[in-house]
């Protein structure tokens, strides 16, 4: 009977690689889950980063906009300043003229003071 003996170990053996086999598979079935749990993941993340790399992409267009507009803005006031350093100068050079024409003309700017002589009606 050493036969059945043999064939006795033989089915053992076989039962144990099959619990070896049914525990692999269960193991593997768990890692299924996890990667495709992993998998669901990534693909939310990936939507996130398309939401987010669109966002970025609106957010450099009003940046650019803001920053045109800035440019513009700064450059109004550049031109702003410019005409009103001329206007001052102008204005610097009006006066002085003016005041050139006061002094040579007799101050003809100042309030005249009136004369003594000649309106009185009270001479006599």
């Amino acid at each position: 009977m050493p036969e059945t003996d043999d064939m006795a170990a033989n089915i053992k053996y076989i039962l144990q690689k099959l619990e070896k086999l049914d525990s692999m598979e269960t193991m593997l079935n768990k890692a299924s889950s996890k990667i495709e749990a992993v998998e669901t993941q990534v693909n939310k993340l990936a939507l996130k980063v398309e939401a987010l790399d669109s966002k970025r992409r609106v957010a450099d267009k009003s940046l650019g906009k803001l920053t045109a507009s800035v440019e513009f803005a700064s450059g109004v006031c550049d031109d702003a300043k410019s005409d009103q350093k001329k206007d001052r100068e102008n204005y610097e050079a009006k006066f002085a003229c003016m005041s050139k024409e006061n002094v040579l003309y007799g101050g003809i700017f100042e309030k005249r003071k009136p004369s003594l002589q000649g309106n009185s009606r009270s001479s006599g």
